[in-house]
């Protein structure tokens, strides 16, 4: 069963905007384009990740999440060189923060027995 601090820092990070229109509208040329690319990705695995603990199925969900927060600080060094301004790059720090307070959640959370 998933702890009350993993099923809040869940909710918030549901709760928080992805900061990916360019991605999703295919705006190629956008300076952040590949870095929403890479946000886009990362969600869509701390979703699964984060559904499979809810459903306690058997993923090594402190591993994967362990794996996740690695490719998180990557985008982030992208975030810091990359040519926008500083409100722009708030908006995406934020829902990084969101994301990196889940995911070191899931990696501290019991684990369920499985090695995927």
């Amino acid at each position: 069963m998933p702890s009350n601090e993993f099923v809040r820092a869940w909710y918030s990070w549901q709760h928080c905007a992805e900061p990916v229109a360019n991605f999703r509208l295919k705006r190629t040329d956008a300076p952040t384009y590949e870095i929403e690319s890479a946000i886009d990705h990362l969600a869509s695995h701390t979703y699964s990740l984060g559904s499979n603990l809810i459903g306690q199925g058997d993923w090594n969900h402190r591993k994967l999440a362990s794996e996740e927060l690695v490719e998180l600080e990557k985008i982030s060094s992208e975030l810091e060189s990359c040519a926008i301004s500083e409100t722009e790059k708030a908006r995406f720090r934020e829902y990084m923060a969101v994301t990196r307070a889940l995911l070191e959640r899931m990696a501290k959370e019991p684990a369920s027995g499985g090695t995927s």
